[in-house]
């Protein structure tokens, strides 16, 4: 499974430093957020995802379920 935010941020032909001029945050911020670091989109990202057309609770659904897919399969294999 591949993070929302990826999937998004490609399918606008965006870099990580175009969508965080437009989030108004680091390069960082959209790298941490992409790498699951981060355990749910910061809210700070709510209004400019809104000006993209991208409606942030659905977004933070799909991203908080690849999260727990990712958590799951290191929790998979931990215990082999």
């Amino acid at each position: 499974m591949i993070n929302p935010i990826m999937i998004l941020r490609k399918k606008m032909r965006l870099s990580r430093n175009e969508l965080a001029l437009i989030m108004g945050i680091s390069y960082a911020g959209v790298a941490q957020v992409e790498q699951g670091k981060m355990a749910a989109i910061p809210d700070t990202w709510k209004r400019g995802l809104e000006e993209l057309g991208i409606d942030f609770y659905e977004l933070q659904e799909d991203f908080l379920e690849w999260r727990e897919a990712e958590r799951e399969a290191v929790m998979e294999r931990v215990a082999r």
